[in-house]
């Protein structure tokens, strides 16, 4: 939205007489403003949808959890179906 109205701004007139609110002492640095706000948009454009894409390599989610398992019993067990050394248990006689 400032872009549009800076550009739209920039292409302003002298006029002779007075018009309340209607000045147009500056068309270039209304120009370089809008340029400037171009410039901004695409740069947060580019940095959010690089972030989007890549967030995987910005936020590593795996190793949150690898130093859980090996403290609790579950993380034990799979130790030893990972290695093979885990046997299943007798079945039970209560049945």
């Amino acid at each position: 939205m400032t872009a549009i109205f800076w550009g739209q701004l920039s292409k302003c007139k002298t006029i002779t007489i007075s018009i309340a609110q209607y000045t147009c002492t500056n068309p270039t640095a209304y120009g370089a403003v809008c340029a400037f706000a171009v410039f901004i948009f695409l740069t947060q454009l580019t940095f959010t949808s690089s972030t989007v894409l890549w967030r995987g390599e910005l936020i590593n989610e795996t190793g949150l959890y690898d130093e859980m398992g090996h403290s609790s019993r579950g993380g034990v067990l799979y130790e030893q179906v990972k290695s093979g050394s885990f046997s299943s248990p007798p079945p039970s006689a209560d049945l």
